[in-house]
């Protein structure tokens, strides 16, 4: 079972660290093999959606931010904050991106480089009448194999990264 642990930095962040087994660190590691282990990747799935939903009870609008992971910080616990934001009436708008999702149609997730070539998206397939515009969106209206595919996703690439250095990570999302 892979469970969280909440701790407020203040009033307006939230630190979430994840546990297995009532008591053993889900490290980062573990999070990069989870698409290797149906009941570990289903258990991480319930425990993130959990989180997330948790932030948005209570925050509405928030930033998700992760520490980077480097062969130091390897096994260190998986961990992320999400941070208050300021809310926001924008609308899913993914017309520069539309290009990645047309060739991934039959896919529910997937991955390209963004405008700028620096950084890897990942994104969730639009689909019709869901809003994805921002994580806490994804993970109201995203199926549960939607949001497996995207965090197994999420894995992979940071993978990709984490074993070709030099790697740079930073998770900046609503």
């Amino acid at each position: 079972m892979i469970d969280f642990n909440k701790n407020w930095i203040n009033e307006n962040v939230i630190e979430y660290k994840f546990v297995r087994d009532g008591h053993k660190n889900f490290t980062f590691d573990n999070f990069l093999a989870i698409s290797e282990n149906q009941d570990v990747s289903f258990n991480f799935i319930n425990a993130m959606s959990r989180a997330l939903r948790n932030s948005q009870e209570i925050l509405k609008s928030y930033f998700w931010e992760c520490p980077p992971i480097r062969q130091d910080t390897i096994r260190n616990q998986l961990q992320f904050v999400t941070v208050k934001a300021p809310e926001s009436s924008l609308k899913q708008d993914y017309s520069c991106f539309e290009q990645h999702f047309l060739s991934n149609k039959n896919k529910l997730v997937c991955s390209f480089l963004n405008l700028g070539g620096d950084a890897i998206i990942v994104a969730p397939i639009p689909k019709s009448g869901k809003d994805f515009a921002y994580l806490a969106n994804f993970n109201e209206n995203a199926d549960f194999n939607t949001k497996r595919k995207f965090w197994e996703k999420v894995a992979e690439e940071l993978s990709k990264f984490y074993f070709n250095p030099p790697f740079f990570q930073n998770f900046y999302t609503y």
